[in-house]
């Protein structure tokens, strides 16, 4: 078998949230306001200050997040709940945090854009789905999803893959 898959810099700029983040801002995707806690000047007692509430905080690598939640973000409502989580998240650990404005909107306005990519970044097979139900409800894994027809979606994630010369499987999450 010969596995198409993305170049290993591609790779490590979508799993590096702090790195994704960048490319997406390079491309022109729109992004929620996103800080990184360890690189501002201030460090989390600035962002508690002037972020709106509520927001999350969330790891740079997801795989690094078990020591803390089995969620994928925690949830934040003010200022000293802010400062208090990061603090408590990053006693014991080193992981690099990200802490995220809240896009707004029920679980029902998630969409998901699944495709394959060939080894010219075409896109050979997509579709798009959304979420009608996840848990936990908020930030997680959809337990009802159904395909639907949403063109923008499709447009949106197929522009930014072909941008990045994304080669494989991809699936892309929009709200």
């Amino acid at each position: 078998f010969v596995f198409v898959m993305p170049e290993p810099n591609t790779c490590e700029s979508i799993m590096n949230k702090r790195l994704f983040y960048n490319l997406a801002l390079t491309y022109g995707a729109l992004v929620p306001k996103t800080y990184f806690p360890q690189l501002e000047k201030g460090g989390i007692a600035s962002i508690a200050q002037y972020i709106d509430y509520p927001c999350i905080i969330k790891p740079v690598y997801s795989k690094e997040w078990d020591f803390v939640s089995t969620l994928k973000a925690i949830i934040v409502t003010g200022p000293k709940d802010l400062i208090d989580k990061y603090q408590e998240i990053t006693k014991h650990n080193n992981t690099e945090i990200i802490i995220q404005e809240v896009i707004p909107g029920h679980d029902d306005q998630q969409y998901s854009l699944c495709a394959y990519f060939n080894r010219n970044s075409e896109p050979l097979a997509v579709f798009v789905s959304r979420k009608m139900r996840q848990d936990p409800i908020g930030f997680g894994v959809g337990t009802y999803v159904k395909s639907t027809n949403e063109p923008e979606i499709e447009r949106l994630g197929i522009n930014f893959l072909e941008k990045i010369n994304y080669q494989g499987i991809a699936e892309m999450e929009f709200k």
